[in-house]
């Protein structure tokens, strides 16, 4: 193989010679292994944060007495998401025909468990998309999510029931292609038709998905390529836990969130950004909204 590296000592490019020499024992595992895998080629990055949620449960609950409202974490780290992702647009975009486009709008997709009372294996999950999240109170995306939560609990949803429908009727080998077209037609070749269950970017900016409420840590979810969603994030449970405050260890109220993002879109140096602002707002949201 043949390769140029720059040499700082010389101008310009000099050529340098590397060999390989194949192992002449392989283990059976190792062989089992070159023929389970491929090579490398998923740009997913994971991230696992714990914030001290003191100031956000003050602040939530001063919230709800002045606006008569029920907000809770998922929607403080709703907005949260939202505002780092119009002050970093960057990871706001598709990858259609090769190429990024930017989204116009920041919108945040909420994860909708829907129950089975009559059998658990049949429950499923949707979701509620937050249109310009970013540009909402607090209370407009609290009411949006009820809203929508209640529809699709009702089998009215919006943006997927047809899809549901059809899911439920085809075997996998049919569905399967399907998935494909449906995705092309919606991102690809940005076809708006409700009725045929084709609905411009369902998925939004960014998912959320709280599993707080369940008492559940946080795991960490997919990246999803129908959905063309660049970033995905799991809330947890709120837990007392030790952390140093001043020169003092303290208890404090500490919740885990997970991120998962696709590493076409941003690097290391502005992830480590948002993290910052993101991560700010949480903490300490009275200065942020």
């Amino acid at each position: 193989m043949w390769w140029f590296v720059i040499d700082g000592g010389h101008k310009g490019l000099r050529a340098d010679h590397m060999s390989f020499t194949k192992l002449k024992k392989t283990s059976p595992w190792r062989k089992l292994s070159l023929v389970t895998w491929k090579k490398p080629s998923d740009p997913t990055v994971y991230a696992w944060y714990e914030f001290d949620v003191t100031q956000a449960l003050v602040f939530i609950e001063n919230y709800n007495k002045k606006n008569n409202t029920k907000i809770n974490l998922t929607h403080l780290t709703t907005k949260a998401i939202a505002l780092t992702i119009a002050k970093y647009p960057a990871l706001n975009g598709i990858i259609k025909w090769g190429n990024i486009y930017k989204r116009d709008s920041v919108d945040i997709f909420l994860q909708v468990a829907i129950e089975d009372k009559k059998d658990e294996q049949y429950e499923s999950l949707s979701g509620a998309k937050i249109c310009h999240a970013d540009t909402k109170s607090l209370k407009d995306i609290y009411q949006e999510l009820a809203l929508q939560a209640e529809q699709i609990r009702a089998q009215k949803d919006p943006r997927f029931q047809k899809t549901f429908r059809l899911a439920a009727l085809l075997p996998v080998w049919l569905l399967r292609p399907l998935v494909k077209i449906h995705e092309f037609a919606v991102y690809n070749l940005g076809i708006n038709k409700p009725g045929l269950g084709l609905v411009p970017d369902p998925f939004g900016s960014a998912m959320l998905t709280s599993v707080g409420s369940l008492h559940t840590p946080p795991g960490f979810p997919p990246l999803v390529p129908p959905s063309r969603c660049p970033l995905l994030m799991c809330l947890g449970q709120v837990e007392n836990k030790p952390r140093v405050v001043g020169d003092e260890i303290k208890i404090r109220p500490i919740a885990g969130i997970t991120i998962t993002f696709d590493h076409r879109f941003i690097d290391g140096l502005i992830g480590s950004k948002m993290v910052k602002t993101f991560m700010g707002i949480l903490e300490h949201p009275e200065d942020h909204i």
